[in-house]
């Protein structure tokens, strides 16, 4: 496969993880609101995209590991092959992280709807505990970002 065919797939799974992470900030922010922080708010609406949001960003994964094996396949001569491997494997990274920030936020959305709905059942140290591992999930997903986004410069 071209080079240049090979950057413009890579552009085009940027542009969908970038839908897909505006899709997943949405969800985010609403999540956060001061409303759902106090418990205040119903979150099953919430509770409903995150699933999908799953589903989307591991189809993508499968995309870029399929596309990851034609770059190896490259000639050693290439001399955009290293550039390329290296986008693809911080984008798998990036990609990833933010599946698994957005699973996490499934299990802190589930915590917020049961202190609202059922407070008895509710478990102040377990959600705090997914608080802290999904707000390290978005630290590196936007790390990974930040990595990715100075690749592109060189592309």
């Amino acid at each position: 496969m071209e080079n240049q065919t090979l950057k413009a797939v890579a552009g085009a799974l940027i542009a969908e993880v970038g839908k897909i992470l505006d899709d997943y900030l949405v969800v985010d922010d609403q999540l956060f609101s001061w409303k759902n922080t106090f418990g205040w708010n119903d979150v099953a609406p919430l509770k409903d995209k995150v699933q999908p949001l799953s589903d989307r960003l591991i189809q993508l994964l499968e995309k870029t590991k399929a596309e990851q094996r034609q770059i190896l396949e490259l000639s050693e001569n290439n001399p955009e092959k290293l550039l390329l491997v290296e986008f693809y494997q911080l984008f798998t990274n990036y990609t990833d992280t933010l599946k698994m920030a957005v699973q996490n936020m499934g299990r802190v959305l589930v915590h917020i709807d049961t202190r609202r709905n059922n407070k008895i059942e509710f478990k102040q140290a377990r959600y705090e505990s997914d608080l802290i591992i999904y707000k390290a999930q978005v630290d590196k997903y936007q790390l990974f970002g930040e990595k990715l986004n100075a690749l592109l410069k060189r592309f």
